[in-house]
């Protein structure tokens, strides 16, 4: 049995798919298995993970189902896994070398309480890393984080590691939410066990325009959703305390939807919802924007304007080298150090089966680069070349090639 079962679904991810896998597979810890769920793709996703998974077929597994959203698609990678961990992981976000071996270490650490470790990320999209200003940043809580993570949800989903016995206790996924699947689940996983935090970044979270978190009015309504379906479970616990937490919380978003709904001119909307949280819990800011959906919608574009010139959003600066730092480091693991018997794609052997001179011998010249028209050998001559050497011999008949005299309109051979 493996360690870790990373379960990866996969919907017409063909731009980034190849990436990830690769930030996946340059991991310091070496036992782990890659569950790649194909949830109904229309591109040529299905196609680089069968490739992937016959150039790693110890490490990769596919599997294949009808269209069904990512909270079914990770439920069937939970069945599917074999690991003692299960790690999750979008088809278009990165993780560091270090991920897995740092999470495990720590998860083993832990008592048997601890059933969910996770780590800090960093949102990043084509321009470079996101250097979000302290109005924006979230804090990183361990412990008995149920409350957090149903307020902001400090937990990205790429950073999870979960033990897999817990899934027996508190379920999967819900399949019936679209959107924020994610933060019920670690939710409902926080209500059982404690959370455990590697402080340090080792995720990226790619953030481009087709995600699904754009949906701003989408996820306010399924965070509404969410809230009524754990004060109704706190209810049924009679658990008086954590059910005025929840009715207060749920006040809280659906004044969030009646201020998204007043930006977009939607009064009528604005004015139900608000009414509703007025209903849930009293306060004075729902009242003033209560009072605020009869107001005409041209006073209400100028309010919220000067709204925004008394108080404008910190800006979020970019920084390209920091993205690139990362990117690095994972291509260094990628690479990896050189080993012994490693085969080399040379230019010089003349064929596969060439005996090469020991370090320091006849023949033995340093690496040169190939000049301007010389001859270039197919690309089945390789060598494997020992720990030490190196260069390889030079081939005669690699020299320069001689141009034709003028007026003619065809190459000689190459000066022997």
């Amino acid at each position: 049995m493996v360690a870790v079962s990373v379960v990866i679904p996969v919907y017409n991810a063909e731009r980034f798919l190849a990436e990830t896998l690769d930030s996946v597979l340059c991991q310091s810890y070496g036992d782990f298995e890659v569950v790649l769920v194909d949830d109904g793709s229309t591109d040529a996703s299905p196609a680089i993970a069968c490739r992937y998974q016959q150039r790693y077929p110890d490490k990769v597994r596919l599997v294949r189902k009808r269209n069904g959203g990512p909270a079914s698609a990770r439920n069937l990678g939970i069945a599917q896994a074999r690991g003692e961990f299960v790690a999750f992981l979008d088809a278009d976000d990165l993780w560091l070398p270090q991920k897995l071996a740092k999470q495990v270490a720590c998860l083993r650490a832990q008592p048997a309480e601890v059933g969910l470790v996770y780590t800090r990320a960093v949102k990043f999209d084509a321009e470079g890393v996101w250097l979000l200003p302290r109005a924006y940043q979230r804090p990183a809580p361990s412990g008995w984080v149920y409350r957090d993570i149903l307020r902001c949800n400090p937990v990205p989903s790429p950073s999870v590691l979960v033990r897999r016995a817990c899934f027996a206790r508190v379920g999967g996924f819900d399949e019936s939410l679209d959107i924020i699947e994610d933060q019920d689940m670690w939710a409902r996983l926080a209500r059982v066990f404690r959370v455990a935090l590697v402080d340090e970044v080792l995720c990226l979270y790619r953030e481009h325009a087709g995600g699904r978190s754009k949906r701003e009015e989408v996820t306010l309504r399924r965070e509404v959703g969410v809230i009524e379906k754990h004060r109704r479970a706190a209810q049924q616990a009679k658990d008086a305390e954590l059910v005025a937490f929840l009715t207060a919380l749920l006040a809280e978003r659906l004044y969030d939807l009646g201020w998204h709904y007043l930006r977009h001119g939607q009064r009528r909307a604005a004015r139900a919802v608000l009414a509703e949280s007025l209903r849930q819990c009293c306060s004075l800011r729902v009242w003033r924007a209560y009072v605020g959906s009869f107001l005409p919608y041209p006073l209400l574009v100028a309010g919220n304007r000067l709204y925004k010139a008394l108080r404008p959003p910190p800006p979020i600066a970019k920084s390209p080298a920091a993205l690139q730092r990362f990117l690095d480091e994972i291509a260094a693991a990628k690479q990896g150090p050189p080993r012994r018997g490693t085969p080399v794609r040379s230019r010089h052997a003349p064929h596969a089966d060439s005996a090469l001179p020991p370090l320091g011998g006849r023949g033995h010249r340093p690496a040169r680069r190939r000049p301007r028209g010389a001859a270039v050998l197919p690309a089945r001559a390789r060598f494997y070349r020992p720990a030490g050497l190196l260069a390889a011999p030079r081939v005669p008949g690699a020299g320069r090639a001689r141009p034709p005299p003028r007026g003619r309109r065809r190459w000689r051979r190459p000066h022997l």
